[in-house]
């Protein structure tokens, strides 16, 4: 009886252990047992597959095994004197259970040191199958940490490789763990001032959550939910301002049970008799204006909501109104990014709504990219505040796929397109304030090569590239052909005919294979990205070729060979210098011979031509000569034809 070496084994991956054994008693049953205990597959989920050659039998175990164990075999009444070790190999992602849109964070891949392996793991980290961090190491040899910023819902895998040289062991262990990704859609926007006997709408909406509700703060702590939705998505709570008062709101939403809330803001309700109040205003530093205009014998002073101590005075202008009232304006020059926030206008008679400065700015600017004709693309941009975001592209303006709200109150917006035509995509906020731009260079490559060749022929191979590159290679079977670069490299992005390149090739007199491979590779060093484009051309012309002169009479037979067909129906015929077709072969695929009788009875010189047709259409021909005078000699002339 043999058993297999110990081993290592993933935990919750499937391992197989071999029990190898001959007897002569037919009755003898092989038992498989788990640290000591006897295994019963039918109802534990382990299976035993057995194979008998000659006297040997082999059994084998499968299982999936969670935790370290020692597997042994008994035949009969044998003591189970043979056994295996199976070590389970405990690897564990590490990583926040809940993660929000557009916020940063970072994963641990943890491996371990299992006896009996000298070296540590090397350790490999992917997000949604794509490597971030290719065969790296951490201090200890045993972690791995990884930073990523949480854009999409996302897929985490750290895969460890174990080696133990002596044993010539390699394991590879891996861990995946899917994380579904909380993005706040809507929610309110900041503190907010409320006239008595007017209602407002507060919003909430969140992607991927369980529930969703708002929840209101009193002044003394306590928490009540005003408006929820058991399904998640969206809910929305009507705050009716009767009487004044003052309390705190933000939404909540929950997800695998854990819960994300939102920044609580203040609503306050109060009377005034302010006519009209400030608006809000959006810049990237350009002077704004928040007016207010009250009844005549009344004054006003501004206010920052986050900074009430801040004297305002000095920016503030008073002039005459329509209809008598006072019009005060609040003007900021030049403002700057710590000017943000909300404003409002109160004095002796009364407060007035607030209005939000909001200095916009393209946080994270899309990215260049790369795409071959046909491929997805997707451009994120990144803009500070909850802002109205578009993009402007080559076809005009369009609204994002996905627009989220990040932690930080940030907005995020996707636009997902086609790569059909390259150009500038603009992120644009708040109606071109403020805007960044991000190329989409989209390559199309047309290679042109003739159907076939003929041995010694000169040719053209014409390659038209559409979309901005910074040059072409040809090549024939891994020979370079030619090498170009465009004169003025952004013009092609804009060429609608594509540029085209052009080399002239000269066949050699027999190819390997009957075919001959090129090559048309344009690329764009910005990306360090290739697009190649390949085509082959078929060659007609004799293997061997045949003499001019051959001294035999009677019947011989000329033998062609043809590899596997460029095309369907491919017919081979041959005919005399009279255009008298002599014989027809049907050519299939794969490799054939194709025999042809050819009868020479008086001393003649003629010109024979072989010709290649597919679907009625002439592929190539190739022409030689025979003379015949008289005395026979034998011999075999062969002709190569094109393989697929």
């Amino acid at each position: 009886m043999t058993s297999g070496y110990e081993g290592y084994a993933s935990k919750g991956h499937s391992y197989s252990v071999t029990c190898q054994y001959s007897t002569d008693d037919s009755s003898a049953k092989l038992t498989w047992y788990k640290d000591s205990t006897e295994l019963d597959c039918e109802n534990s989920g382990c299976t035993v597959t057995a194979v008998t050659d000659s006297k040997t039998t082999t059994s084998v175990l499968g299982t999936t095994v969670e935790s370290s164990a020692v597997y042994s075999c008994k035949l009969g009444t044998t003591p189970a004197d043979h056994s295996h070790q199976v070590t389970v190999l405990v690897n564990d992602i590490v990583v926040s259970s809940t993660l929000m849109v557009g916020s940063t964070y970072t994963f641990t891949c943890v491996g371990q040191q299992p006896d009996g392996v000298d070296l540590p793991p090397t350790i490999s980290a992917f997000i949604n199958n794509k490597e971030v961090n290719e065969g790296a190491l951490s201090l200890d040899g045993l972690t791995l940490e990884v930073e990523f910023q949480a854009t999409s819902d996302t897929k985490i895998t750290c895969e460890f490789l174990y080696i133990q040289v002596d044993q010539d062991v390699f394991v590879v262990a891996d861990n995946t763990n899917a994380f579904n990704i909380i993005g706040v859609l809507e929610e309110p926007s900041g503190d907010m001032f409320l006239l008595v006997g007017t209602n407002h709408d507060i919003k909430c909406s969140m992607r991927n959550v369980d529930s969703i509700s708002i929840v209101k703060v009193s002044s003394g702590g306590t928490e009540t939910v005003v408006s929820s939705s058991s399904t998640g998505g969206s809910t929305t709570y009507t705050l009716t301002s009767n009487t004044p008062v003052s309390a705190d709101y933000y939404c909540r939403g929950t997800k695998d049970g854990n819960s994300v809330q939102t920044t609580r803001y203040t609503y306050t309700i109060a009377p005034t008799n302010v006519i009209t109040g400030p608006t809000d205003q959006f810049t990237v530093g350009e002077s704004v204006k928040f007016e207010c205009v009250v009844p005549a014998g009344t004054t006003v002073s501004f206010k920052k909501t986050d900074n009430l101590s801040l004297d305002l005075s000095s920016q503030t202008s008073e002039n005459s109104a329509a209809n008598g009232n006072n019009l005060f304006t609040l003007t900021i020059s030049n403002p700057i990014v710590s000017d943000d926030g909300e404003y409002f206008c109160e004095g002796n008679a009364g407060r007035s709504t607030g209005a939000v400065l909001n200095y916009v700015q393209i946080l994270s600017s899309p990215q260049d990219l790369f795409r071959d004709e046909g491929e997805s693309a997707t451009f994120v941009c990144r803009a500070s505040g909850n802002v109205g975001i578009k993009w402007i592209t080559p076809s005009g303006s369009q609204d994002p796929d996905h627009t989220f709200v990040t932690e930080s109150g940030d907005t995020i917006a996707e636009l997902r397109v086609t790569a059909t035509q390259g150009g500038i995509f603009y992120c644009v906020a708040q109606d071109i304030v403020s805007s960044l731009s991000a190329k989409l260079v989209v390559m199309k490559v047309d290679l042109i090569v003739p159907d076939s060749v003929k041995s010694g022929e000169e040719v053209e191979i014409t390659c038209v590239v559409y979309g901005d590159h910074d040059g072409v290679t040809i090549s024939n079977e891994g020979r370079l052909l030619s090498s170009e670069t465009p004169l003025d490299a952004m013009s092609t992005m804009a060429s609608a005919g594509g540029t085209k390149y052009v080399s002239k090739y000269t066949s050699p007199s027999s190819f390997a294979n009957g075919v001959t491979g090129f090559k048309c590779s344009a690329y764009y060093n910005n990306f360090g990205d290739v697009h190649n484009e390949e085509g082959k051309s078929y060659f007609l012309g004799f293997y061997i070729q045949p003499s001019d002169v051959l001294e035999l009479t009677g019947t011989f037979d000329l033998l062609a060979y043809a590899s596997s067909s460029p095309k369907d129906d491919m017919v081979l015929t041959l005919y005399n210098s009279d255009n008298v077709q002599l014989a027809t072969k049907n050519v299939a695929g794969g490799v054939n011979s194709v025999s042809f009788q050819l009868s020479l009875n008086v001393a003649k010189t003629d010109v024979y031509t072989y010709v290649l047709q597919a679907g009625g259409d002439q592929i190539n021909s190739e022409s030689f000569t025979i003379t015949s005078y008289g005395a026979p000699i034998t011999g075999d002339y062969e002709i190569y034809y094109p393989a697929a």
